[in-house]
């Protein structure tokens, strides 16, 4: 309650990791890994896995799914190789349009009927040297290098993502978390306008 008198609830928000549906729970479809369902080159199969996802999600009492991740295909070396979408940046914007129209289900009204969606990881996942975990990037064309990575937060902002999830790795040498990349990138360039958040125990490193 404010000095004026106003009350304002305020909601928690609970997440979970949902990047193949809501995997943590026993008898939940699971979706085929990005990898796979970008080989359709269907957009339409990312809506329904986001559709599908929020509804799974919100049932189990969580209103936050960290999905989709949007990374290009790069270095099969990377551990994560198989959550990647391709390497067709311009298929991989529509897929993130669509997993994000689908994961949060806005309506015409402004009301939400699905759960808040966190793109990640913001950006060049799987692109480290050897593909090694929480690793460097080394960039020697920067400008042709995040034209081609960012491309599926590009269709995430546009269907209005709430939440962006930053990189665990760095580039050059300098962690994307603190390396300015949030604000100079994805603020001004992209203009997003949700909120950021780190990676699981990232920050702890720095």
């Amino acid at each position: 309650t404010t000095a004026e008198g106003k009350t304002y609830r305020i909601k928690l928000l609970l997440g979970t990791d949902a990047v193949h549906n809501n995997q943590h729970v026993v008898g939940t479809i699971l979706f085929p890994h990005n990898t796979g369902l970008a080989c359709t080159h269907n957009a339409a199969n990312f809506f329904n896995q986001g559709y599908w996802t929020g509804i799974n999600v919100k049932r189990s009492g969580f209103n936050y799914a960290f999905a989709p991740t949007v990374a290009v295909s790069h270095n099969p070396q990377w551990g994560r190789y198989y959550e990647t979408m391709g390497q067709d940046d311009t298929m991989i914007a529509e897929y993130a349009k669509q997993f994000v129209k689908g994961l949060q289900n806005i309506q015409s009204n402004g009301t939400w009927s699905g759960v808040l969606g966190s793109v990640k990881h913001f950006f060049g996942d799987g692109t480290t040297i050897f593909g090694a975990d929480e690793g460097n990037a080394r960039v020697l064309n920067f400008k042709s290098y995040v034209n081609h990575n960012i491309q599926g937060y590009k269709g995430a902002i546009a269907s209005e993502v709430g939440s962006v999830m930053c990189s665990y790795s760095a580039i050059n040498g300098i962690p994307q978390a603190i390396g300015g990349w949030m604000g100079n990138l994805l603020r001004n360039k992209l203009n997003f306008d949700g909120f950021i958040i780190s990676d699981y125990d990232e920050m702890r490193k720095y």
